[in-house]
């Protein structure tokens, strides 16, 4: 089946180039400028760009296509009546100069002239002198981004034919060292060039038209971070950067947008097949195979349809979701629940290969100082009931953290990234600021609270044995004691927080109950109880909680 979709694409994509009948290769040349860029923080950007062009018949020609993602590549014109009819993509083979760089580049270009070769010859050299004949052609492997051939596969063997007054001398091309040209040495030699490119049809003949490109690309990525500076024990000022990275084009005074947010891109790592860098085979093995070299998942059913997928599930493992599929399209841990968002950073000027830092905002902002302690779960089963396998037996230490409380009273999302927080001249601490809202809060841990000191202890008062879905549990219940004790000279602002796997029976009283909507249906549901309150100077308080877990036998 994979072969016979491998044809059958094959044979569309020659029809529909037999089909054309576009001009020459003396077209109006299409040139086209980025004007927008939108940036995401996975290594994708989504760009726009035009150019005004002269056309022959409709048609104008145009550099390589983009290596844009698969279903991302629009091109069209601005003008409504004289549409893109067509967009050819193709190679043509062009003669250009280079520099010589070899002694075959040098033999090459001084063809039919006399020279002085030098061979060696054992552990010596002999020299003659003759008229060039021929010489063997290196044939150059393309290889991207290396700009064109440059002579650096010297073919190392070989035949040169050199004429010494009359007679025809075959020479191996690895044994000659040294070439020494009479007189006028040429130093440019000549080399065919396939290069790859386009033509583009509008209906109609007009006589010009402006084109447009938008497209997904690799190659393009923003990093965001964030200077916290504590003013006042009320008040911080925080400051947003964002660094793009341009690894694609230069760009010139481009409208950017930095995006918040991670939409689905379900085809970020399959190339368009227009940009001539992939042949058919290879582009049907991408969209037939998952990430993982499973056949007949995923993406095969995008061209397949009926002849590739009306396979029994059970055969091929299922492709994961796109999310887990392709790095560029995964979200990061914190940002699942945003809708986009963009950043506006108007007319930037940035070379391939550069790098660029903007300041997207800067306010203050009302801060809370917080001593938080987050108490993990520590029964090591999950949520099927399973003991799970863990080497490390001891007890987590319960740290109190001394940290900020940070409400965005701006109208900005704050997107997910590292904070630095300073007091002034001095560096206070780095931590990661998840995704805020507008007018939502947030915490930044700052330093391990000395002062504020915390004891967890728990214990089994009973078990029983139970059976669920034809499986046997042991019915395990289980108390937990939190002591927490200020020793700082003033109160403190307190929030608690015990990660639970199981089904929680009591808690003290203050403490609010969240059962997570993960793992709803299962034997151990997931719940956590946070406890918030204010603890004076030298007061003890304590939290005490309740749950059954049911644990395999």
């Amino acid at each position: 089946m994979r072969t016979l979709i491998t044809v059958v694409l094959a044979m569309s994509l020659v029809s529909s180039v037999m089909a054309s009948d576009p001009p020459g290769s003396d077209l109006p040349k299409l040139s086209t400028k980025v004007k927008t860029l939108a940036v995401f923080k996975n290594g994708l950007g989504f760009l726009i760009r035009s150019g005004e062009t002269p056309l022959t018949g409709g048609w104008a020609s145009m550099d390589e296509i983009p290596a844009a993602a698969m279903g991302t590549l629009w091109i069209g014109c601005t003008n409504p009546a004289t549409p893109v009819e067509q967009v050819l993509a193709c190679k043509t083979k062009t003669t250009e100069q280079y520099d010589v760089l070899t002694i075959t580049d040098m033999l090459l270009a001084n063809v039919g002239k006399i020279v002085t070769v030098t061979q060696v010859r054992g552990t010596g050299t002999e020299s003659v002198t003759g008229k060039v004949m021929s010489v063997p052609t290196p044939t150059p492997t393309p290889i991207p981004d290396s700009g064109p051939y440059r002579s650096v596969l010297d073919p190392g063997s070989g035949i040169v034919l050199i004429d010494i007054n009359g007679r025809t001398v075959a020479m191996s091309r690895n044994s000659i060292s040294s070439v020494d040209v009479f007189r006028d040495a040429a130093t440019k030699v000549s080399r065919d060039v396939e290069k790859s490119g386009a033509k583009v049809k509008l209906k109609g003949t007009p006589d010009k038209g402006e084109i447009v490109l938008s497209y997904l690309q690799k190659g393009l990525i923003w990093t965001p971070g964030y200077l916290l500076d504590l003013l006042t024990d009320k008040q911080a000022s925080i400051t947003m950067e964002a660094v793009l990275v341009n690894d694609v084009e230069d760009m010139e005074d481009v409208d950017v947008s930095f995006v918040v947010g991670y939409p689905n891109f379900m085809y970020a790592d399959v190339m368009t097949p227009l940009a001539l860098q992939r042949n058919v085979a290879n582009f049907v093995d991408d969209l037939g195979r998952d990430r993982r070299g499973s056949v007949g998942g995923g993406f095969g059913g995008v061209m397949a349809q009926s002849m590739a997928t009306n396979v029994a599930d059970y055969m091929y493992p299922r492709l994961p979701a796109s999310a887990e599929a392709y790095s560029a399209a995964a979200t990061m841990p914190g940002e699942s629940n945003e809708d986009l968002y963009f950043y506006k950073q108007g007319k930037v000027s940035l070379k391939k290969g550069e790098r660029a830092r903007f300041t997207v905002f800067t306010s203050k902002v009302p801060i809370e100082h917080v001593y938080t302690l987050d108490l993990p779960d520590t029964i090591r089963v999950d949520y099927r009931g399973y003991r799970q396998n863990n080497d490390d037996k001891t007890n987590p230490e319960s740290q109190v953290w001394h940290s900020v409380k940070l409400t965005n009273d701006t109208k900005l999302p704050w997107t997910t990234a590292a904070c630095f927080v300073v007091r002034g001249s001095m560096p206070v601490a780095q931590d990661v600021l998840k995704y805020t809202a507008a007018g939502a809060s947030n915490k930044v841990k700052l330093t391990v609270a000395t002062d504020v000191k915390a004891d967890r202890t728990e214990e089994e008062i009973d078990r029983t044995q139970v059976n669920l879905y034809q499986r046997a549990f042991d019915d395990i219940t289980v108390t937990g004691t939190v002591v927490i004790k200020n020793y700082k000279p003033s109160a403190v602002s307190m929030s608690v927080t015990r990660l639970i796997t199981g089904e929680v029976m009591d808690k003290s009283e203050g403490g609010k109950v969240t059962r997570s909507a993960r793992n709803l249906a299962s034997v151990n549901p997931n719940s956590d109880i946070n406890w918030e309150f204010n603890l004076a100077s030298g007061e003890e308080k304590t939290l005490t909680y309740k749950y059954h877990v049911l644990i395999g036998r």
